[in-house]
């Protein structure tokens, strides 16, 4: 099994997370990753957890819709000044 987690630090309350839309989180629970997510309680950070069996996180890997939502999480975070982590636990 593979736990990844996202975790996303903003510079204020004012200034919004990045969230997947619907449809890239549907794709994570209908192949059982179980997409969950949770905020600090100082509201600064959240943290996103998935987890896969190893042959699912595979093809996680490769999912196009997946790859593009990544390269918007990216930008989205860099336009707006949040820090953001990938744990990958192997």
């Amino acid at each position: 099994m593979h736990t990844r987690k996202l975790i996303q630090q903003r510079p204020n309350t004012g200034v919004e997370f990045y969230v997947p839309e619907a449809s890239i989180i549907n794709i994570i629970n209908d192949n059982g990753g179980n997409f969950q997510q949770v905020t600090s309680d100082d509201g600064l950070t959240l943290t996103i957890s998935m987890t896969f069996s190893d042959e699912v996180y595979s093809a996680m890997l490769v999912n196009d819709q997946l790859a593009n939502d990544m390269k918007k999480r990216v930008k989205y975070c860099e336009d707006n000044s949040i820090s953001f982590n990938v744990l990958d636990p192997a």
